[in-house]
């Protein structure tokens, strides 16, 4: 395993030295360490320079393993540790906080598995599918970012749509939107509106649905995200309306004194899929639970 720290930390520090700083190890015994790798494994995996140590192609494939083979471990340690503690089996999730579908998958998977242990990291599906990668999750639900599929690695993950999503609007029950059914991208084109930041699926699909009808699309009052954010800025100002994925509203409860309003012609989103990593061993039983809750939850 310190070998294949060492490769991690040469691949995240591109210097020897501080690689062997990290490891409470001199530069010597480092180099080493790295010498011993690259002759067991009959390739040199860094090109040597002035400024440090970059990996070559042979390198950047030993990184990767090394990263899999650590979250492994890491996981394996936790995981006894945790059985040891009276769980019967761990399920580390990522997710990002935007639907009940997680929670609900969540609760069933400990109904139907007692004793489970559910770790759930929320974050943006770019920095998730990163930890997944390295087998520091078992699983993520969300939607496949555009730019994960430019990227060599995605072709070491597998996905399975949960659902299919479309944006919609969030407005205060005392909004006069809120007695509309549905409305138009012209009946919003003057609103005072809550969308997030630029570089987010929501807000894309919220600008190409002004521009797709003839509209400019409009300058967002406040930029933000988080479900209990948004739900309080639209209690606390009734005339703010917010753009969420519909996903993020099925659940009632998440926007208190709010109402739904669907916009016309709706404007999809990326699915919200399962995504894991395709491996060679059988997945363990109680992931593969909580993937069937995840699609029972959807339909919910």
């Amino acid at each position: 395993m310190r070998h294949f720290q060492l490769l991690v930390l040469l691949a995240d520090q591109g210097s020897l030295r501080a690689a062997a700083a990290s490891l409470n190890l001199t530069q010597p015994a480092a180099s080493k360490m790295l010498a011993e790798v690259e002759r067991a494994l009959g390739t040199a995996l860094f090109d040597r320079g002035r400024h440090g140590v970059e990996p070559n192609v042979f390198g950047r494939s030993a990184i990767r393993h090394a990263r899999v083979m650590m979250g492994e471990a890491t996981h394996a340690a936790n995981e006894l540790n945790a059985m040891r503690g009276g769980a019967t089996a761990v399920v580390r999730v990522g997710a990002p906080s935007i639907t009940d579908v997680v929670p609900k998958a969540t609760v069933e998977l400990m109904r139907l598995v007692p004793g489970v242990c559910v770790e759930i990291r929320e974050g943006p599906v770019r920095d998730l599918l990163k930890l997944l990668l390295e087998a520091e999750l078992d699983c993520v639900f969300g939607a496949l970012p555009s730019e994960a599929l430019m990227n060599d690695p995605i072709e070491q993950l597998q996905s399975e749509i949960i659902f299919n999503d479309h944006i919609c609007a969030i407005v205060a029950k005392a909004n006069p939107l809120s007695r509309k059914g549905q409305v138009t991208w012209h009946d919003l084109a003057s609103q005072r509106w809550i969308a997030p930041p630029r570089n987010t699926a929501v807000r894309r699909a919220f600008m190409a649905g002004f521009l797709n009808n003839g509209l400019t699309p409009p300058q967002p009052v406040v930029e933000a995200v988080s479900p209990p954010t948004l739900g309080a800025l639209i209690r606390l100002d009734r005339s703010l309306v917010a753009v969420v994925r519909h996903g993020s509203a099925r659940d009632s409860d998440a926007f208190p004194g709010a109402r739904v309003v669907e916009i016309m012609p709706r404007v999809a989103l990326p699915p919200l899929c399962v995504i894991l990593r395709r491996i060679s061993a059988e997945r363990p039983k109680a992931v593969m639970t909580f993937v069937e809750a995840l699609k029972r939850a959807a339909n919910m």
